[in-house]
Formats: structure tokens, C-alpha cells, sequence
């Protein structure tokens, strides 16, 4: 049974887990390489357990390629538009 956890006001905290979207959100990985259904069982409930607020950060291949995409490798990701594109992002989070 899953122990339900207080949420976390953003007013009272300063503890921040930035998490990557795949833990918070299976269903964002490439569908052969998911590894549960939605959340990775745990990690919100740990986190919120000691406090921290959570910040999902965004998933930068499916954004880029799409969720219908299929598992790349290091060609698809090594060039220079998808460095742009992952600048970018980086850049809306800081």
C-alpha cells in the first residue's frame, strides 16, 4: 500500500529535486523501455516524504523527435540542432 504524502507548499520549502520527466513520467520513454506504468514507483512519495518540492524537468528527445519515436542512438542526438534545441530548453529552466 502506498503511503499517501503531504503535498509540499512551495512558500515553505527550499528543498528542490529536479527530476528527470522520464522518472515522473514513463510514459514519455520510448514504449519497449518503460519500466512501469506512469511514475517510477517511489520517487514522488520519497521526496515529498523529506520535503522536497519537485520540478519535472522537461524531455528533451520527445520533444524533439516526437512520442512516437523510436530508441536512438548517439547519431540522432550528436548534431548540432538538437544541441540548439536541448540549449534552449536548459536556458527556459534557469
Amino acid at each position: 500500500m502506498t503511503e499517501t504524502a503531504t503535498p509540499v507548499s512551495v512558500a515553505t520549502t527550499r528543498r528542490v529535486a529536479f527530476v528527470a520527466h522520464c522518472l515522473v513520467n514513463q510514459n514519455a520513454k520510448v514504449q519497449e523501455f518503460a519500466r512501469s506504468p506512469g511514475v517510477v514507483p517511489g520517487v514522488v512519495e520519497r521526496l515529498r516524504k523529506h520535503s522536497y518540492r519537485i520540478q519535472q524537468l522537461p524531455c528533451p528527445e520527445m520533444a524533439f523527435a516526437g512520442v512516437n519515436r523510436w530508441w536512438q542512438g548517439r547519431e540522432l542526438y550528436d548534431k548540432a540542432n538538437y544541441r540548439r534545441h536541448c540549449q534552449v530548453l536548459a536556458n527556459n529552466m534557469a
